[in-house]
């Protein structure tokens, strides 16, 4: 075998690794340094993601797909001019066109306004809240197969605001923080990404309302971002979501949220609670909210969660795990590893909040270890001498 050939193959296979960065100053420059640090990871994302050479940029080479990403970037430089500056000093660093990387961003958006189409074959992810002894978000992180591998977990403070926005976040290379999972002193979160059948140009896109959320502190506030703020998400989605409390007993919620068809000045939204004694199992469909969606995400949505409903209930964190790593179908299973399908999980993660700990597995969690554990009770923050890394909300 030749030197090449070691060399792809070994790129794709699975690693147990996870780079991880700390990060502090403005908005441009923590993304100049992130640009900079994974320049090599982001440009293997642009490279080769088949629907970005082969749809999103030939349809903004047109005049309807560059009126759709002109007024979708205004409307963000408007609401979010700071995570402009920060997409822009990643695409300055990595030394890659801007349009390139906001065009990741606006996902289906542009091919569903200027088409009636989506591209998504299926990407999604699975997520279980567990409110029992353990508390816990279990998470699968789903996405194209090229995505394996690119990936980081960035620990930033922000020091053009005030106070400063402190936040850890694991990351899809060439993508702002937040899209994937995340927590900051206040919250922990996850995301799902559902297929909703008519999105919005000229809204938020999901990937920059999820930006937002890393530096909000209250519930008031990541419902702001979410429903109102310049009319609302451009595309939906699942947040699973634990406020952390004083009395060392997290809520937890799920929210569902969807452009509003035809156009209005909010987001389609709902919210329910996971109680003391429940669970709740999502994965890449509405629940709770009647709106009307694409057909790709049902079929993979609806097989795994006959899959978890076939599975001894859980109660505890194992439980859990086992559920995020059952792989005993022939296909779309829960932890997605199969060579034929598009679509991987790339990476489990479980936020306990009763240990106050992050886990993350870069392969099956049944059979492996995590590779990383981070606190989530602010201890592993310390990238500002003046911040307030108290994490307890009123």
């Amino acid at each position: 075998m030749n030197g090449k050939a070691v060399s792809e193959s070994h790129s794709a296979a699975r690693r147990s690794c996870v780079p991880m960065i700390y990060v502090k100053g403005s908005h441009y420059d923590v993304g100049y340094d992130i640009g900079r640090t994974f320049s090599k990871l982001i440009h293997a994302n642009i490279n080769s993601l088949s629907e970005l050479q082969s749809v999103y940029i030939p349809l903004y080479n047109t005049a309807e797909g560059k009126r759709i990403y002109e007024e979708t970037l205004e409307a963000v430089r408007c609401s979010y001019p700071q995570y402009i500056r920060e997409l822009q000093g990643i695409a300055d660093g990595a030394e890659i066109a801007f349009y390139k990387l906001f065009l990741l961003h606006l996902d289906d958006i542009l091919p569903n306004v200027a088409g009636g189409f989506n591209t998504n074959e299926g990407q999604g992810c699975s997520t279980i809240i567990l409110n029992q002894h353990d508390q816990v978000i279990g998470h699968n992180e789903d996405a194209k197969k090229e995505i394996l591998n690119n990936v980081y977990v960035m620990q930033a403070c922000i020091t053009e605001v005030e106070p400063p926005e402190v936040f850890t976040a694991f990351c899809y290379a060439g993508q702002l923080p937040g899209y994937a999972m995340g927590y900051n002193p206040y919250f922990a979160f996850s995301i799902n990404v559902i297929g909703a059948k008519h999105l919005a140009s000229g809204k938020i896109p999901r990937c920059f309302a999820t930006r937002a959320m890393l530096g909000a502190n209250s519930l008031e506030r990541i419902e702001q971002i979410l429903r109102y703020c310049n009319g609302g998400v451009a595309d939906a989605m699942s947040i699973n979501l634990a406020l952390f409390q004083n009395d060392d007993n997290p809520l937890m919620y799920n929210v569902e949220v969807s452009p509003v068809y035809p156009a209005a000045n909010e987001a389609g939204y709902s919210i329910i609670s996971i109680k003391k004694g429940e669970h709740f199992f999502h994965c890449n469909r509405f629940l709770h909210l009647n709106v009307a969606e694409d057909g790709k995400l049902i079929k993979s949505s609806e097989h795994r969660q006959k899959i978890k409903d076939s599975l001894r209930e859980p109660l505890c964190q194992e439980d859990v795990l086992n559920i995020l790593g059952d792989d005993s179908q022939d296909c779309l299973n829960i932890f997605r590893n199969g060579i034929d399908e598009p679509i991987m999980t790339i990476a489990t993660a479980i936020f306990n909040f009763t240990d106050k700990t992050w886990s993350l597995f870069m392969d099956n969690p049944k059979r492996n270890d995590p590779v990383s554990v981070l606190s989530i009770d602010g201890s592993s923050s310390r990238l500002c001498e003046n911040c307030d890394q108290s994490r307890w909300t009123e």
